[in-house]
């Protein structure tokens, strides 16, 4: 069979080139997969049963070349190499995982090509068939990643790359496949037959770093009858220093392995000592002398190094006292942070001394404690980071800081008494504290940042007398020794602020003098007066934890997201442990059981933790009971995972080293430790085996090594690992956001006060319940919900805003222990105090009543509607406010409340509505009316004056009614005016009369603008004069007003077309390109209204300065004018006719626009303006800040008016566009003006004065809702005998109804607002065609204005025929217009107008196929 490869280049990607290749024609050699290596160096190739043979491509020779052949003994599966070409690791179905050398390839010469290179077969599992079919490798190359039918992913640690180590297994049953990794090796991809797998990288938690003092089967006793043990040191971790009964020092060699301290085996040194104390960087240590008999020698130092050849210390130095100082029981040589200054510590005070070197030592001073401190010895000292100070620890008396003045001198300047002051040790890695064995008082850290004050950090009692410790793992933990009761304490110090107590370690009544702890801080020698105990303090069993919050969905758990490390665990949550034990030391090797460890007990798993073996998945649901009443307080507990290693009959072979044996012994005391039921029938140590108990083996050749060999298999087949839990409630309050933060899905606060009411409102999506005296508050619901309500306060009144009662908040989740907050009403933040109901002092109700009668006069004999603004009373925080209302005169002291007999009532106490009739006898009084708003909590009060002191002209014509006689009377003129003015005037305040269509929708709105708005001409005036002050010198001051008072030349233009058609022509274009119009109109002739709002809120302190009138519009600038507000569109109506006016020939066109439309009567000479424009009355919402409609420009219909203009002048009308045309050009008129004069006549913002009488302009009223009495609906009389009469008297329409509900057809709808009236409806198919005429009423009755609406049926089909006459006129019309003969125009379209039988009704008459050809185009729209 023939096999080949080749070598391509691809880099022209539509033209491969093979560059190299090789064939072989060996059937062996077949090629199975090819793997390029990481380097690209080398590729391996699958041979088939030949192995794997390694390939490189010389890119010189532009050859492949075969460097080695690997054989596997069985087809490859897969390999991978490292990037540095020095391993290769394969796979196989035979022997599993291999590893070969490839370093022997490097420099060797090509003609020795191919070498066979071994291999090392790395499978080390028996009961794992070695089925393995993928291998990769980790980024950094320290992991093998093999896939493995049946097991999934096995892991191996290849840090020895000869010697690869299993380290764990990634379970997944199936055939695999493929193994890869993300490109930036975060995630690894598992495929095999069933699935594609994802795996993230995470940190290992294995909770090492953490003393573990509950392997007790590993601790072993070393008997020692010593009864003072008052230090041990380990140096190296090789050798151990134990200080027995203050005169021995026993040096042990130990090698590293803690169980192989023999005392027997020791060297003893007969030094009267209790220290030790090594100077860093050297193999100097230091033994201080305790001084049992007098002498001067202070401390010994010794050679260490010596100790690993000879087995004994060089003495190197004898460090002697000056004379005349002795020493006086010598306890400790502490140095400070640059070892060059060291105190030695005894009895009476301490020496201090200067160190250059370990043996170059100079007596600087010596310090005697005061005689009140000379309780005890001298114990330890510490040095301040700067040296200033010294901070001594004398023994049952306390500490003392001494400061190191000039020339060494030594000064006390301060202490602290404890009666403890056991011992102190310093931190290695920090000096900003200290660790003090307080005696009785337990164990403290002490601030050494603030010396020489003395500041204890944080301190916690222990049991017993506190007296000696060992800090570990970089000052996060701390391993304290207790005499007399207890015996060891771990202490978690991460937090040097707030400590706490983690485990106990408890060996009957024994107790503990002191302790040493190995460098790595694995195992420590714990001494008391019986033994030395070795207690490891680290599982030699790695155990990986990963942890993940479920949730139970469907009764199945699903996953939530990773529990990072170090996280707190919270009330409510379902959390999955998952254990794993790395490097296992068999395959059988299992987790047996959980407990944890709680309140310093050991317990079995409570009811609400689960360990499923068969997964090793430990599933708990945080319950409240295991975690604290708060969030801040934090519960722990510790899980005791107790993993078991199975002993077989090969577990005690030792085939090297001391205590050796053979397999024959080893199978020999397997069987008599099992006979002994030492090890269980399922192989496992049994619990009641003892390791401090000696052990009898009665095999022949059994030393004590070989002994304690066997005990150690013993005890390490069994270990337990510790994982520590931090639990917390899950229900908080957050005071400063007023969030409660829980897992509940519903909350209840209940808020209590003492004094003080909680306001009774609404508070959405909550119930809520109040007490019968308000001092109590619930409220349950969502929890995001009760935030919103938090956030938003709850309102609390109190008849002191600076209230010291305490509110107290109680917040239930069921599912955490309550939580109480509790703050001064003043000062919670989730409370805000009812605010105090006021009155609006802009707007008062005296202010009211002034601005809708003058002088507050009424009149006699006259009916009365007065309605207030019903914010004149001011609350943001309650919903309902009440009035009580009272009145008095001026003969009157006390107020009195309104009586059904008052002339004056009320609409009803919610509303500020009041009607009455006013009496001639009332003539002359003055009524004062209070008003009481009340909220419920708070009240307030205003007053208004009504002077009952007008005579009505309708009284007077009254009187002289009743002089002039019956005749009158009997017209029934003597008691209303109105009636009388209104038949005169009613004509004249008719608009065009309007169609609709049976089943067609209808809506009109009319404005109600009253007059302040007509201020705004002021405001102008005043800003144009304000700005060309400021660019015109100061003596052009009369010109500028007169130029702004100028007023433009009124054209009669018909007449004045007439007289001279070349008018147009002569009227000239004065070049107003002035600083005004370049400031506020727009390149198209607009008017810029945002830099008009802008130059008024910029001068508006020099505008509105000591201005009364223009006070209301002030307080509109307060807020942001909107187009189409009121005030925003007069401010535009007046600034676009002022400047219209100063542009001469657009002023002329709009003037010959609208008395061309008046004398075109094709509507009312009160609305004019409908030819040209379109009004949608139905444009915005009811909600909406405009009270005008939309209204839009006729361009069609505008642009003939305007070119008739032209056509006297035989000229073509001239614009650019109607969009962009020039400003004030002698060619061009500024249509934009033109247009928004049009609209301002429509929407009634003129600015001329307006006649008697006339109430109205454009589509707007020139009132305010209030002063609108009635709007009412009157249909047609039926003809009869008295027809000519009522048309006389204007009378021929009578009401709709008699009753308050009948004033329209029960299908049209009034609705009054503040700023306009609105009329909807739809008439419905069975109304019969009607007229309907449609009247509004002021306060004295007088009409303001009226229209008649048209109910027209629905027409379909209607072919309606133009008669000849008026298709014969139309011709006309058209032939005259082409002859420009503009007055022959007006003259032949006034004929066309109908006749005076129409104009004998209330609105001008359109002549009917008008009105039908206008009906019909609607319903086809």
């Amino acid at each position: 069979m023939y096999s080949s490869i080749a070598v391509v280049d691809f880099q022209v990607r539509d033209s491969f080139k093979i560059i190299a290749s090789i064939r072989e024609n060996n059937s062996l050699n077949f090629r199975r997969s090819i793997l390029i290596s990481k380097s690209n160096y080398f590729f391996y190739v699958g041979g088939g049963m030949s192995g794997l043979l390694v390939y490189k491509y010389d890119e010189k020779q532009q050859k492949i070349l075969n460097p080695a052949i690997v054989p596997t003994g069985y087809i490859a599966s897969a390999c991978i190499g490292t990037s540095d070409n020095n391993y290769m690791y394969g796979t196989n179905q035979y022997t599993g995982l291999y590893v070969s050398d490839l370093r022997v390839l490097q420099g060797i010469d090509p003609s020795q090509y191919p070498l066979k290179l071994p291999i090392n077969i790395a499978w080390p599992f028996e009961n794992i068939q070695p089925l393995a079919y993928f291998i990769n490798i980790s980024q950094n190359e320290d992991m093998l990643y093999v896939g493995v039918r049946s097991q999934g992913i096995l892991v191996f640690n290849i840090t020895d790359k000869l010697n690869p180590r299993y380290f764990y297994q990634i379970q997944i049953i199936s055939l695999s496949y493929y193994i890869a990794f993300s490109s930036n090796y975060e995630y690894l991809y598992y495929a095999n037959s069933d699935s594609i797998y994802t795996f993230q990288l995470i940190e290992m938690s294995l909770n090492e770093q953490i003393p573990n003092v509950f392997n007790s089967k590993q601790f072993v006793q070393k008997k020692e009858s010593s009864f003072m043990k008052p230090y041990c040191y380990i140096l190296d971790d090789n050798f151990f220093f134990g200080f027995f009964n203050a005169h021995e020092i026993l040096v042990g060699n130990i090698q590293g392995n803690p169980y192989q301290l023999d005392f027997q085996s020791s060297n003893v040194y007969s030094i009267w000592s209790a220290s030790l104390i090594q100077y860093k960087g050297s193999t100097i240590i230091y033994i201080p002398l305790i001084g049992k008999l007098t002498t001067n020698i202070a401390f010994y130092a010794y050679d260490y190094s010596t100790l690993y050849t000879t087995q004994t210390m060089t003495l190197k130095l004898t460090y002697t006292l000056p004379d005349p100082y002795v020493n006086e029981n010598i306890t400790y040589l502490d140095f400070n942070l640059d070892q060059t200054l060291g105190v030695v510590a005894q009895y009476s005070g301490f020496y201090l001394l200067k160190f250059d070197g370990p043996l170059n030592i100079t007596f600087l001073s010596y310090y005697k404690n005061q005689y009140y401190q000379i309780t005890g010895t001298t114990k330890r000292a510490i040095f301040s980071k700067d040296n200033q100070y010294i901070l001594i620890c004398i023994q049952t008396f306390g500490l003392s800081v001494i400061q190191i003045q000039n020339s060494y001198k030594l000064v006390q300047v301060n202490d602290l008494q404890t009666l403890g002051a056991e011992n102190m040790i310093k931190s290695e890695i920090s000096t900003d504290y200290c660790f003090l064995l307080d005696g009785s008082k337990g164990f403290a850290i002490i601030d050494l940042t603030v010396l020489p004050q003395i500041k204890i950090l944080s301190r916690i009692s222990l049991k017993g007398w506190t007296a000696f410790g060992v800090s570990l793992y970089n000052d996060n933990y701390f391993f304290a020794q207790q005499n007399e009761k207890g015996m060891v304490s771990v202490i978690d110090i991460r937090d040097k602020q707030n400590i706490s107590l983690f485990s106990l370690y408890e060996r009957g009544t024994d107790q503990a003098q002191s302790a040493c702890v190995s460098k790595n801080n694995d195992f420590s020698f714990v001494q008391n007066n019986k033994y030395v105990l070795v207690m490891p303090l680290k599982s030699q069993i790695m155990l990986q934890s990963t942890a993940q919050e479920i949730q139970l969905i469907n009764n199945t758990y699903q996953f939530v997201k990773a529990i990072q490390k170090d996280e707190i665990l919270q009330v409510g949550q379902i959390v999955q442990f998952y254990f794993q034990i790395l490097y296992p030391k068999s395959q059988n090797m299992v987790i047996q059981k959980i407990n944890i460890y709680q309140n310093f007990q050991e317990q079995d798993l409570p009811t609400w933790m689960t360990y499923n073996q068969q997964t090793q998945t430990l599933t708990m649901e945080i319950d409240k009971t295991n975690a604290g009443s708060t969030r801040q307080q934090v519960n722990r507990m510790i899980l005791l995972v107790y993993t078991n290693c199975p002993l077989s009959s090969s577990s005690f072979y030792y085939p090297s080293g001391l205590g050796s044996t053979t397999l024959d012994q080893s199978n020999q005391i397997y069987a008599q430790l099992k006979s002994e039921s030492i090890i269980d029938v399922e192989d496992q140590l049994s619990s009641n085996f003892n390791p401090s108990l000696d052990l009898t083996v009665n095999i022949a050749g059994m030393s004590t090594q070989v002994i304690n060999n066997i005990k150690q298999t013993l005890v390490q087949s069994v270990w337990i690992n510790q994982v520590v839990i931090e639990t917390q409630s899950s229900l908080s309050f957050d005071p400063s956001k007023n969030i409660v933060s829980s897992r509940g899905k519903s909350i209840s606060i209940q808020l209590y006060a003492k004094s003080g009411k909680f306001v009774i409102i609404n508070y959405p999506g909550a119930i809520v319940q109040y007490s019968i005296n308000q001092n109590e508050l619930d409220l349950q619901g969502p929890l995001g919900q009760i935030n919103i309500i938090l956030q938003g306060k709850i309102i609390f009144f109190t008849t002191d805003s600076n209230d010291l009662d305490l509110i107290i908040l109680t917040i239930t989740d069921n599912i955490n222990y309550p939580i109480n907050y509790q703050c001064q009403a003043s000062q919670c933040s989730f409370i805000k105090f009812k605010e105090q109901i006021a009155v609006q002092q802009t707007n008062n109700l005296q202010t009211q009543i002034e601005n809708k009668y003058s002088g507050c006069v009424l009149d006699i004999e006259t009916s009365y509607s007065i309605q207030f603004m019903q914010n004149t009373f001011l609350i943001n925080d309650v919903q309902v406010i009440t009035y009580s209302f009272y009145y008095k005169t001026s003969e009157m002291v006390d107020f009195v409340k309104f009586d059904p007999s008052f002339w004056l009532q009320a609409q009803s106490d919610k509303q500020l509505s009041f009607y009455g009739n006013t009496q001639y006898s009332q003539l002359g009084y003055i009524y004062t009316i209070k008003i009481v708003a009340s909220d419920g909590y708070t009240n307030i009060s205003d007053q208004f004056i009504l002077k009952i002191s007008g005579i009505p002209l309708s009284f007077v014509v009254n009187i002289l009614l009743k002089i002039i006689g019956p005749i009158i009377a009997v017209l029934g003129l003597y008691r209303f005016r109105s009636l009388l003015i209104n038949s005169i005037i009613a004509k004249q305040y008719t608009f065009s009369q309007e169609n609709v269509i049976v089943e067609t929708k209808y809506y009109k709105k009319i404005p109600l603008i009253g007059s302040q708005w007509q201020r705004c001409s002021i405001l102008i005036d005043k800003l144009f004069m304000i700005l060309l002050k400021e660019v015109l010198p100061k003596n052009q001051k009369s010109q500028i007003k007169r130029e702004l008072k100028q007023k433009p030349k009124l054209y009669k233009v018909q007449a004045d077309l007439a007289k001279n058609k070349s008018i147009l022509k002569q009227i000239q274009s004065t070049d107003k390109n002035s600083l005004l119009e370049q400031r506020y109109l727009t390149e198209s002739g607009d008017v810029k209204m945002p830099q008009v709002l802008q130059d008024i809120t910029k001068h508006q302190e020099a505008l509105f300065k000591k201005n009364k009138q223009l006070k209301l519009i002030k307080e509109q600038f307060n807020q942001q004018l909107q187009p189409g507000s009121l005030f925003y569109e007069s401010i535009k109506s007046y600034v676009s006719q002022k400047f219209l006016k100063y542009d001469a020939k657009s002023y002329f066109i709009f003037q010959f626009i609208k008395q061309q439309l008046i004398a075109d009567r094709s509507n009312t000479n009160n609305d004019w303006y409908l030819k040209v424009i379109e009004i949608d009355h139905n444009d915005q919402e009811e909600f909406c800040h405009s009270p005008f409609s939309k209204i839009q420009i006729k361009q069609n219909e505008l642009q003939k008016i305007i070119q008739s203009v032209y056509d006297f002048e035989l000229v073509q009308f001239q614009t650019k566009s109607m969009s962009n045309n020039t400003i004030n050009s002698n060619n061009t008129i500024n249509i934009r003006l033109i247009e928004n004069c049009l609209i301002s006549e429509a929407q009634g913002l003129v600015f001329d004065k307006l006649r008697y009488f006339q109430q109205f302009k454009g589509e707007s009223i020139h009132l305010n809702s209030e002063q609108i009495s009635n709007v009412q609906a009157f249909k047609l009389c039926e003809k009869g005998l008295l027809q000519n009469i009522r048309k006389i008297c204007n009378q021929e329409y009578n009401p709709y109804g008699v009753q308050q509900n009948m004033k329209f057809p029960h299908w049209l709808n009034m609705r009054l607002k503040d700023c306009y009236l609105k009329f909807y409806g739809t008439p419905v198919s069975y109304i019969k065609e009607e007229q309907i005429l449609i009247r509004i009423f002021d306060l004295n009755g007088y009409i303001v204005k009226q229209f008649i609406v048209n109910i027209q049926p629905y027409v379909q089909n209607t072919q309606i025929n133009i008669p000849e006459e008026e298709e014969q006129g139309d011709q006309q019309l058209k032939y005259q217009l082409s002859l420009s003969n503009q007055f022959l125009f007006f003259q032949q379209k006034q004929k066309l107008v109908c006749e005076s039988k129409i104009e004998h009704k209330v609105s001008s008459c359109i002549d009917t196929p008008k009105i039908m050809s206008q009906n019909i185009q609607s319903l086809d729209e």
